[in-house]
């Protein structure tokens, strides 16, 4: 039996909510995500904690800590230096469209959390709690 990393398991509880429409919990996984990408080591508990206690302070910090801007300015650079050939050239800005898409998947992911703790909804708050809880639990087993 293959041992999957706590990745791989989000990739495939994400999924799951996905394809059931469950939207909320589907979002709670992509923030698990991009906290994992930044702070590896972090928790699935700590992360749940730090959402029911809605402290945004801490998910913007880790948001921003790789947020890298001023993409126009670094395509005219890469466009203005040598490069040995075209594949080389094209490789530079395929990579730093790439980070443009992850930036904006980043910052998608941030706007729908704090529309998510931000309701006022007592309803949203329980399915909040009943999504980390099935998403910590699937992390964890």
């Amino acid at each position: 039996m293959t041992n999957l990393s706590k990745s791989e398991k989000l990739k495939q509880i994400q999924q799951v909510y996905k394809n059931s429409d469950n939207w909320i919990a589907y979002e709670l996984c992509r923030v698990f995500e991009q906290v994992w990408q930044v702070a590896p080591d972090e928790s699935a508990l700590a992360i749940s904690n730090k959402i029911m206690s809605k402290d945004i302070s801490y998910f913007m910090f880790v948001f921003d800590l790789d947020t890298d801007k001023d993409y126009r300015e670094q395509l005219k650079q890469v466009s203005n230096q040598p490069f040995r050939s075209r594949r080389e050239w094209r490789q530079k800005l395929e990579e730093l469209e790439g980070k443009q898409k992850q930036e904006a998947e980043e910052e998608e992911v941030k706007e729908n959390l704090i529309h998510l703790l931000s309701s006022p909804s007592s309803d949203t708050d329980s399915q909040i709690r009943e999504s980390l809880l099935e998403i910590v639990k699937a992390c964890i087993c």
